[in-house]
């Protein structure tokens, strides 16, 4: 999807739907809403799989080509440190304002995100001139 549409929207819009996702388990309140949680969990993954590529698709956009390389491994040290920062910091959320509250700031969080990155300066992307259809383009790879 990331080189058929705007990166920018792809990332803005699974920023979106994570916000809204999240917010979703604030309605799993016992067990027999189990299946919401796995639900939401798999929806949580899918939309993530369409925000990543596209997150790494479009650093090159944003970067001077002689700063790529440096850019590639702050993102990655980055997403590295947030992942453990953020754990620690919702645990901590969690234990103090309770897991609703948590989820409300993980979710404004993806908000955030949405925001900033929808205010990112990049270049537009050439236009694809061929476009033979989803079953072609799958086969072809």
């Amino acid at each position: 999807a990331a080189d058929r549409f705007s990166r920018r929207t792809i990332l803005v819009t699974a920023d979106l739907l994570r916000a809204v996702i999240v917010l979703g388990f604030l309605l799993v309140d016992g067990p027999d809403r189990a299946w919401l949680l796995y639900a939401l969990t798999a929806a949580q993954f899918m939309v993530s799989a369409f925000f990543e590529p596209a997150r790494a698709a479009l650093v090159p956009s944003v970067v001077p080509a002689d700063d790529l390389l440096t850019a590639n491994v702050l993102s990655s040290v980055t997403w590295s440190a947030m992942l453990s920062l953020g754990a620690a910091v919702g645990g901590l959320v969690a234990a103090l304002l309770g897991a609703p509250a948590a989820l409300v700031i993980d979710a404004l969080s993806f908000v955030i995100s949405a925001v900033l990155i929808s205010r990112l300066a990049a270049p537009p992307r050439p236009t694809l001139h061929t476009h033979a259809g989803g079953w072609t383009d799958l086969l072809a790879g």
